[in-house]
């Protein structure tokens, strides 16, 4: 797993794939993409890279001046972006009961794009309104981001229920001034500019409606693997994982919050106050960590209790002691001992 930028996790390197194929039908060299960056060319090549919000959302600004129709390029993004398509979250949306059911699937399914985007639902008098918020980059890049993903909702929409595209109206809210070349939709969805919050509206009558492709059978058999999927990659992207992950993995003395915040490609600021927010502080990952390193030294080999806590990156044996016995309520000499005996 590489990652880069300076943000948070963003999206797979299908996304810059994606913006690729859109390149290569205007003919333009697809190397282009990155530059103004601060991306490697392999990042179009590995589809396990994830990026940072502010890497991608250079990219984003930049191939926004670089095709003839910043429209095209949003709708280009709206229909490669189909939730439908979307492993065992799409076809868990597919074969849900009623369309209430599929948007908590699709809503979970933003959730696993790495994107930082937020999103919420209000029942508003006759219309259900999903609100969706984006990390702050740059207007080009957040516009781009957020009127692709509505265009995707709409699209999804109209396929799970198979209505024409005039059979409800769609209202589409967003906080971004109009794109030079904006052009209309079509006559039943409606794309407001310059509002006070990103929103996108439908009839709540549809809620209830029947999914022609609903199984319930399948669904759950999707819906199980749909939330393991969930409960992983929740994990990664809990930032105190990520970290314990690092230091074990990294070997003794354990590298310091610079270090790890370098790593991370983060300000050690940053670090702290993502942390804070956790209720967390970067000595408790690391103490952890420690222990269970100290515990595997102490139940293997014959290095003595003072080499141990050299190695562990104690200055002295008294020192490694107190923090071991304020973790396991034993010395490191009495753990040893019941190791030996095998109790």
């Amino acid at each position: 797993m590489h990652i880069l930028g300076r943000g948070e996790f963003f999206v797979v390197s299908s996304y810059l794939q994606q913006l690729q194929s859109y390149l290569k039908q205007l003919n333009l060299p697809p190397i282009e993409l990155l530059n103004n960056s601060d991306l490697p060319l392999f990042t179009m090549s590995q589809s396990s890279l994830y990026l940072g919000h502010e890497s991608i959302a250079d990219v984003n600004a930049y191939v926004c001046t670089l095709v003839p129709s910043e429209t095209q390029l949003i709708k280009f993004l709206a229909r490669e972006r189909d939730a439908l398509t979307h492993g065992s979250l799409g076809i868990a949306a597919l074969l849900s009961s009623d369309l209430e059911s599929a948007i908590l699937i699709i809503r979970k399914y933003i959730k696993t794009r790495y994107s930082g985007m937020e999103t919420d639902v209000v029942l508003e008098n006759d219309l259900f309104c999903i609100m969706l918020d984006v990390p702050k980059t740059n207007i080009k890049s957040e516009r781009l981001t957020v009127l692709s993903t509505f265009l995707m909702f709409e699209n999804t929409l109209r396929n799970m229920l198979v209505m024409a595209l005039d059979s409800f109206p769609i209202s589409i809210s967003v906080v971004y001034p109009r794109p030079d070349d904006w052009d209309s939709l079509s006559t039943n969805t409606r794309v407001n500019f310059n509002q006070q919050y990103n929103a996108f509206e439908f009839p709540q009558k549809l809620l209830r409606k029947q999914l022609v492709f609903s199984d319930q059978k399948e669904f759950f058999q999707a819906a199980r693997k749909c939330d393991s999927d969930l409960k992983n990659i929740e994990a990664f992207s809990d930032l105190s994982e990520v970290i314990k992950s690092k230091l074990a993995q990294s070997s003794l003395p354990l590298p310091n919050i610079v270090t790890v915040a370098g790593e991370l490609n983060l300000s050690v600021r940053t670090l702290r106050r993502r942390l804070e927010v956790l209720g967390i502080q970067y000595i408790d990952l690391k103490q952890g960590v420690l222990n269970a390193k100290a515990l595997e030294l102490l139940s293997s080999g014959t290095r003595s209790l003072q080499q141990i806590s050299w190695e562990l990156g104690y200055s002295d044996y008294k020192s490694f002691a107190r923090a071991f016995k304020k973790a396991n309520e034993v010395t490191p000499s009495q753990y040893r001992k019941t190791r030996i005996r095998g109790d």
